[in-house]
């Protein structure tokens, strides 16, 4: 998904993409990030994720794919929690509970999905 220019960054001005952060992990401390954050898209709801890191030269998310090619979440729910289980410095507990939370994401949303398809269908 091709959400902003480098102009405007997803993680600094969520707003400016039409995106809001929901939650976030950043392991590294200092002069170096290592995110990983989930945003909602403002006009349909939906959730999408992205992993960076590096020093504190460049922003996060700004670079290249980085921040402009999101990845939607319910699309790519296993390549999240890949992400989440390879990040070294999480705990297991901290592991678990981002992905529960993102789990739950997941099924808030196909709820809404299939109340929305409800909706449309009764009343035809």
């Amino acid at each position: 998904m091709k959400v902003c220019n480098l102009m405007k960054i997803p993680y600094y001005s969520p707003e400016l993409c039409g995106l809001k952060i929901i939650k976030e992990v950043d392991t590294d401390e200092s002069y170096e990030y290592n995110k990983i954050v989930i945003w909602q898209r403002l006009s349909d709801d939906s959730y999408w994720w992205d992993h960076d890191s590096g020093c504190s030269c460049p922003s996060p998310f700004s670079m290249g794919d980085h921040g402009n090619n999101l990845k939607p979440l319910n699309e790519t729910f296993t390549d999240f929690a890949s992400c989440v289980n390879n990040h070294y410095s999480l705990t297991n507990s901290e592991k678990h509970a981002f992905i529960k939370f993102a789990i739950d994401l997941n099924n808030l949303q196909t709820l809404g999905i299939q109340n929305e398809k409800s909706e449309r269908d009764t009343s035809r």
